[in-house]
């Protein structure tokens, strides 16, 4: 048996001041292997100890043995044991932290799509604080010449920054006056002129001027005209003198009016909506889009107008390609140039999807054509200015997009175009050094004669 403590140790320990008494297990080396007395002598290695703890007091001594004080503590006993204890515990808890990790990373994600689900079913996204919105760029110019790298930044990680850029305009648009409105509760037009009305509970008529790359007042924004408010819309047409009219919604899909189009549908017919007499004098119908042209007239005063119909532009379905729609935006800027005279009506289902995205090319693809590629170009704002005008103009993720990667046909366009210049300008120049003849005073004259 081996006692860590000499004969009368309490007693000694009875007269320190505190009561403290410090020993040390195996500290005597001349125990005797043979002698019957308690001997605090060095503990053999590898072995397991029971503790017998004696508490003595002036009333007498104590002991306690516990039989679950059982351990192995002697040195260079279970080294090897213990490293691989600590190496267990360390595995456990990275395994446990991983674990929180992923779980918590799913709920994120989880989150996160239900949230961008809500926002698009439901609108403009209410800002928690106006601090918040404050905080938000209005404006975010690119390089025109470096546009398809940031193009392709916004693209990276499945859109995620197109995403953030179009929450942003969510939560700003949502500070605007009637911002977080549906779409079919939008205020009235803003385009200048009441028209009068035999039923004011007739449905009403919105549409809304939005500012061009060449009038503050170049386009208005309208929704479909449905049957009851057809005589508005040819009104509004009539007193706005416009010259040309796009039909985004697809009449045989789309079109929310019913017993027809709100125009005659027979070459030569004529029909009076609202006191403005209607006659199409011309149809042409092409792979992606039709061409009809009207006659309008009031009284005696008769004026012409081009109606451009693209059918089949959806967001949910690729009926119409990007190159498709690019090509119908230039067809009616063109006719658009050639009359010279704004405003001219622009209109879909509800008048703020397809006719914003359609709208912003039309703007951004004349700014693109206007400036150098070292001059920049801003959508994030030109959208905020459209729905400054008219609320929700381009309503959905997917147009928003859908205008970066239709304004890039029209910048690579641009660029391919210069560089073609410069080659034709280096082989002109080439051509004429080497028609270029000899002169006698050249010093290398003497040598291309020999």
């Amino acid at each position: 048996m081996y006692r860590a403590t000499p004969r009368g140790w309490h007693q000694d320990l009875l007269r320190k001041p505190g009561g403290q008494y410090v020993f040390t297990v195996g500290e005597d080396n001349s125990c005797s292997d043979t002698g019957t007395d308690f001997c605090n002598g060095p503990l053999p290695s590898r072995e397991d100890f029971q503790v017998l703890l004696i508490v003595c007091n002036g009333a007498g001594c104590v002991d306690y043995l516990n039989d679950d004080s059982v351990f192995g503590t002697t040195p260079n006993s279970n080294v090897d044991d213990d490293d691989d204890n600590v190496v267990v515990i360390v595995l456990a808890v990275i395994c446990s932290v991983l674990v929180v990790g992923i779980i918590l990373g799913v709920i994120f994600f989880v989150c996160r799509r239900r949230r961008q689900k809500h926002h698009r079913e439901t609108g403009p996204v209410q800002p928690d604080t106006l601090e918040e919105t404050e905080m938000i760029k209005t404006r975010r110019p690119i390089q025109i010449r470096t546009f398809r790298r940031t193009l392709l930044q916004l693209h990276g990680d499945s859109n995620l920054l197109f995403r953030a850029e179009f929450e942003d305009l969510q939560k700003l648009s949502a500070r605007l006056p009637h911002g977080n409105k549906p779409v079919d509760e939008l205020p009235c037009a803003n385009v200048g002129g009441k028209l009068p009305r035999d039923n004011e509970t007739m449905d009403v008529f919105k549409a809304n001027y939005i500012q061009g790359y060449n009038s503050v007042r170049e386009y208005i924004a309208a929704q479909d005209p449905m049957p009851s408010i057809v005589p508005d819309f040819w009104r509004m047409v009539w007193e706005q003198k416009c010259k040309v009219i796009v039909m985004l919604s697809d009449q045989m899909k789309g079109w929310k009016g019913k017993g027809g189009s709100y125009w005659p549908e027979t070459l030569g017919e004529s029909v009076e909506y609202g006191g403005v007499g209607v006659k199409m004098i011309h149809f042409s119908m092409f792979n992606k889009y039709i061409i009809r042209k009207f006659q309008i007239s009031m009284g005696s005063d008769t004026r012409q107008l081009t109606h451009f119909t693209l059918q089949g532009w959806t967001d949910a379905k690729a009926d119409l390609t990007i190159d498709d729609v690019v090509g119908f935006v230039q067809i009616v800027r063109q006719e658009a140039t050639l009359t010279n005279f704004w405003p001219f009506v622009v209109h879909c289902s509800a008048g703020v999807g397809h006719t914003g995205t359609f709208i912003a090319l039309d703007y951004l693809t004349q700014y693109v054509d206007k400036h150098s590629l070292d001059e920049n170009i801003d959508v994030f704002s030109y959208v905020m200015k459209m729905r400054e005008n008219c609320p929700g103009m381009v309503q959905t993720e997917t147009q928003y997009i859908f205008i970066f990667d239709a304004l890039m046909e029209g910048i690579q366009k641009k660029i391919t175009e210069q560089q073609e210049k410069v080659y034709d300008y280096i082989e002109e120049s080439e051509e004429d050094i080497n028609e270029t003849p000899p002169r006698e005073e050249d010093p290398d004259y003497y040598l291309t004669i020999i």
